[in-house]
């Protein structure tokens, strides 16, 4: 049976917290609440199996569109939420999602809000999408607010797909080489020693080195594991640290090739979050704290929450943002437009698939020119191993035969 850890606050409002084991979230709830306490929080604690399982059923943004598309056609038929959830739970097959629509259709059938429900399945639906749904709620235009968040992640997945597309090629020759020179080094090299040693053959520098690196493998290749961990480990401290994070996400948006291509990404996740949310009739100040939360860069997301004071004493959105050196003059400008017009989710939805049809030519034009230089590389990498290896061969050779 699970096990869940939970806060809550007691009679006298003391904190206390606490584990309990139940067959569901909403049961081990239902006992915390007739212990006469007040939950503040409850989560379930897994085991390593678990969490492990929990990984191969990550549920994808591809199942988040495909049950936002789903739910808002029947919706827009007439077919009751419930119902819904359960036609749908019968069509997914990843056990993870199953779990989540059965507590939904339970929660529902409890007396909870669509919204709700979506809610107490936050490590699945992020706060857009819940917001977006209590939003639709409130309209009366639920169906096709469902509809305008499918395409949404539907465009994240196909950019997605793009750029690992892209990435796939070079990061497959890429590990090719590094087995080849493995190969090389630890196998070829200490079997032409013998012939170099015996003819007394001055080597160049990069045989030199090649022999150094064959030592170095086939010796002490335990060394080369531990350091190998070591920096892994490192980085990834760094990373997690505040200005790990920034220099991280600086380099992203104003790094050399890449950061054009992440930049144009950043912009369109912004500016068709941000309209979709305008759009469903989210306060403007709400709007900008859930878009930074989605944008994926913590320049932009440090950029848009620093705009949050200033919407609240009144200024526009286009006065902070026309002084953030990181936001292209052309955002700043249309939203302006926008302001000055009153047609704002207009306007940055043309925007926003402007910068998605930009960022899409981008990503074809870096797939085709790193086919290039992808084939440079590796003819580099064919010279150094033809010059480091036949070279001394062919001197070795003549060595012993005079």
């Amino acid at each position: 049976m699970p096990n869940f850890a939970y806060k809550a606050l007691d009679v006298t409002g003391a904190t206390i917290s606490g584990n309990i084991s139940a067959s569901t979230k909403l049961e081990a709830e239902q006992t915390v609440q007739k212990n006469r306490l007040r939950l503040i929080s409850i989560e379930q604690q897994e085991a390593l199996a678990d969490k492990l399982l929990a990984f191969t059923n990550k549920v994808s943004l591809k199942d988040r569109a495909m049950f936002a598309r789903q739910m808002a056609t029947m919706i827009s038929a007439g077919v009751p939420i419930v119902q819904s959830l359960l036609i749908i739970e019968k069509q997914i097959t990843n056990k993870k999602f199953q779990e989540a629509l059965h507590e939904m259709v339970r929660d529902v059938e409890g007396g909870h809000s669509f919204s709700d429900a979506l809610g107490r399945q936050d490590k699945i639906f992020d706060r857009i999408f819940i917001s977006l749904v209590k939003a639709g709620e409130s309209s009366g235009q639920l169906d096709l607010i469902l509809l305008a968040m499918a395409d949404r992640l539907e465009n994240d997945t196909n950019f997605q797909a793009r750029v690992k597309g892209a990435m796939a090629y070079p990061a497959v020759i890429l590990v090719v080489m590094v087995i080849m020179g493995a190969y090389v080094t630890v196998k070829i090299i200490p079997q032409l020693m013998p012939l170099f040693e015996g003819s007394g053959t001055s080597l160049p520098i990069s045989t030199k080195f090649l022999i150094w690196l064959s030592d170095v493998l086939t010796h002490q290749w335990y060394f080369v594991i531990l350091a190998l961990i070591a920096f892994a480990f490192a980085v990834r401290a760094l990373i997690k640290t505040a200005a790990g994070q920034m220099a991280y996400a600086k380099f992203m948006i104003r790094g050399p090739i890449i950061g054009s291509l992440m930049q144009g990404a950043a912009m369109t996740s912004f500016l068709k979050t941000f309209s979709l949310l305008i759009k469903s009739g989210v306060p403007i100040v709400d709007a900008i704290k859930l878009t930074a939360e989605s944008v994926g860069n913590k320049v932009y997301q440090q950029s848009l929450l620093g705009t949050v004071a200033k919407l609240e004493r009144g200024i526009p959105l286009s006065g902070p943002l026309s002084q953030d050196k990181d936001f292209p003059v052309l955002v700043s400008q249309m939203i302006l437009v926008g302001e000055q017009t009153g047609k704002m989710d207009e306007v940055l939805n043309t925007l926003g698939k402007f910068y998605a049809e930009q960022t899409d030519t981008k990503v074809k034009a870096f797939a085709s020119l790193i086919e290039p230089v992808i084939i440079v590389i590796m003819g580099a990498g064919v010279v150094f191993l033809l010059f480091s290896i036949l070279g001394p061969i062919f001197a070795a050779t003549q060595n012993m035969g005079s």
